[in-house]
């Protein structure tokens, strides 16, 4: 049961999302700003929240391509962290002014930061181009060391590469034509860092019969909710629905829709959840949300 949580819908396309327990983060596809929906009395609200691309004291940043919610106590007070394509990262607050920071130059230099995800305390940098990941760690709440990168000899191609999400030494990548890469990080000299690409996603709903499930779906955003029992959401844009993996086996363990009429008509655009267990949808400038998601 999918709900629009906005009166009057963001005013702009939304392509991505991040939830805390008590914001909900937009980033406009159009501007590349991040909007601040607050959850008050009467529902989510709207807010004035300065967080758009544009000159920041010394730094220019350009249009943000990805949003990470950031722990409660960090260094600078801020809630939220964007990144533009060129790595420059914008840290914003309510009511406070956006502070920029340019992530230390990795030693290939940047082709195009794809995506970012935030995991323990590590920044992981996606640069599809580059076929990169790079690792960056928190020092006093900001990332100013130069990065690890990821890969070890193996380099998966990974230029198509759209979303990543991260669990511990596990990091996954969604590619644009559906497929995952799964990577496992390795701490040993001896024991390289070793890539599935792309993994079998098994169905194992007797229903379906000869049916590939996953054949029919569009998969554009992926997201990894945290331990004990990680599960991967994998976002079906065309289908209006959800996908929901084994973290580890791949495993279909249901698909979740909306019910009928619930949506527009369109392809969703973003997904996220929130540590309450509110998993939302946008579809358009509208956001849909739905509590107790399994």
């Amino acid at each position: 049961n999918f709900t629009p949580i906005l009166s009057t819908g963001a005013g702009t396309d939304i392509s991505r999302m991040a939830a805390s327990d008590s914001d909900l983060y937009l980033l406009d596809a159009a501007q590349g700003n991040i909007l601040r929906a607050a959850v008050t009395g009467q529902g989510y609200e709207l807010e004035d929240f300065d967080c758009r691309p544009g000159v920041h004291g010394n730094y220019t940043i350009g249009s943000l391509v990805d949003l990470v919610i950031l722990p409660k106590v960090n260094t600078l007070s801020s809630s939220v962290l964007g990144v533009d394509a060129a790595g420059n990262l914008l840290y914003c607050a309510p009511g406070q002014v956006p502070k920029p920071f340019p992530l230390t130059l990795p030693e290939t230099n940047w082709g195009r930061v794809t995506a970012m995800t935030l995991d323990n305390g590590k920044l992981y940098v996606l640069d599809a181009p580059a076929r990169a990941v790079w690792i960056y760690l928190d020092k006093d709440g900001v990332f100013t060391d130069s990065p690890l990168f990821f890969f070890g000899n193996q380099i998966p191609e990974i230029e198509d590469a759209i979303d990543i999400a991260v669990n511990g030494d596990e990091l996954y990548l969604l590619h644009a034509d559906g497929r995952l890469t799964f990577c496992t990080y390795s701490r040993q000299d001896a024991v390289p860092t070793r890539c599935e690409s792309p993994v079998k996603l098994l169905n194992r709903f007797p229903a379906y019969g000869d049916m590939d499930a996953f054949a029919l779906a569009h998969f554009t955003q992926m997201l990894l909710t945290g331990p004990p029992d990680s599960t991967l959401f994998l976002l079906d844009a065309d289908g209006q629905s959800v996908y929901r993996l084994s973290s580890r086996g791949f495993e279909l363990q249901g698909i979740s829709g909306a019910v009928i009429g619930s949506f527009p008509s369109g392809p969703l655009s973003a997904i996220t959840s929130s540590a309450n267990q509110i998993l939302y949808l946008a579809r358009g400038e509208q956001v849909f949300a739905a509590n107790a998601a399994p």
